[in-house]
């Protein structure tokens, strides 16, 4: 296993691979959506520049009132982040987690703002052979019981599997002293979301971290949230740090609430380009697709071809995958792709069915 290197690294491939940048590669290794950034804020960029002499409000409000008016959550439940990834690396000081549960693969981070924090780390290791689903065995539970909390992503990345919501809360009704903290950063992009969030659910040991990162395409504005019971946001807001959410995020924030177009067009292109992959896969010996709830697939190519090679023969065809073989737990030759538009899915789906 080498390295880890969070999210693709495009440069370092082309490099590695002595491949010069003289046409456009397209970009599938990260996980936004394909649609860009909603129209509405695109409208409004340019008036926000008025509010960048002004300090944004301590805790966030603009954020607090998005996931308000779109989830229906009262804003004492809501802590507003700079992304989720603040959330995850302040869990283990705002909850006292000194042993922590993490399902593997999954997103890196997890495991590192643990153990920068001096926690123990217990894996719940998923594996190929069940699809990387989620399974309630001996070792799981032994893991659950030996941990203060348990992480895990929902859908989960790069797998794309989902857990049924009702595994869960049962999970936490009966290990009331646990902490379940579970990300929901894709979950938008699953058929009928609202069944599948946590987010409301009303389990004071339930907290559950969001981001508008992928769904609405704003990895560069960092706008999270924490969704919990009173106490366990409490809890975050203590530790964390005054003004993490610059004001350009607050009104971009609110400027999408209104947004119920945008976010019809991407599950309906998500759902039909989902099945397109699953249907034109299927019928290639080269390449084995695991089944995703998100807007991603993990996929396998054939072990009697050279990972190296593949990653070459994709970008010098303009086309760029995140190489998956760094992730622990996943052993082979690995990667991921998100899921873009028709046409660009066209070519790379052509791409697969061309190399031999």
């Amino acid at each position: 296993m080498y390295e880890y290197i969070h999210g693709g690294s495009m440069d370092s491939h082309l490099r590695l691979f002595n491949i010069k940048k003289d046409q456009e590669i397209i970009d599938f290794s990260v996980n936004i959506n394909p649609f860009g950034t909603p129209p509405i804020l695109k409208i409004e960029w340019n008036n926000l520049i008025k509010y960048v002499d002004r300090y944004p409000t301590q805790d966030g409000d603009g954020v607090l009132e998005f996931y308000e008016e779109k989830f229906s959550i009262n804003k004492d439940c809501i802590a507003a982040t700079n992304g989720s990834i603040e959330l995850i690396y302040l869990a283990p000081r705002a909850l006292n987690i000194k042993t922590a549960a993490v399902v593997e693969p999954s997103f890196y981070d997890y495991r590192r703002a643990f153990e920068i924090n001096g926690c123990e780390i217990i894996s719940i290791n998923t594996n190929k052979e069940n699809g990387f689903r989620f399974e309630l065995d001996k070792k799981t539970v032994d893991a659950i019981e030996n941990a203060d909390a348990v992480i895990l992503g929902n859908p989960n990345n790069p797998t794309g599997s989902l857990i049924d919501k009702n595994i869960i809360t049962e999970l936490a009704e009966n290990y009331k002293d646990k902490w379940f903290l579970i990300d929901e950063a894709f979950i938008q992009f699953t058929d009928n979301y609202q069944d599948h969030t946590l987010m409301g659910c009303g389990i004071t040991n339930i907290v559950v971290f969001h981001s508008l990162t992928k769904f609405y395409a704003l990895p560069g504005l960092r706008i999270g949230a924490a969704v919990g019971s009173k106490e366990a946001v409490d809890n975050f807001k203590k530790f964390k740090e005054p003004w993490s959410v610059n004001i350009i995020a607050e009104h971009a924030a609110k400027s999408i609430i209104q947004c119920s177009e945008y976010e019809k067009s991407t599950i309906k292109l998500i759902q039909k380009e989902r099945t397109r992959f699953k249907q034109n896969i299927s019928n290639t010996k080269q390449i084995k697709l695991f089944d995703t709830h998100a807007n991603f697939f993990l996929a396998e190519l054939n072990s009697t071809y050279d990972m190296d090679d593949f990653l070459k023969y994709l970008l010098l065809n303009g086309v760029y995958v995140r190489d998956c073989r760094n992730f622990r737990g996943l052993f082979g030759n690995f990667f991921r792709f998100a899921i873009l538009t028709e046409k660009e899915n066209d070519k790379l789906m052509n791409l697969f069915s061309d190399y031999v």
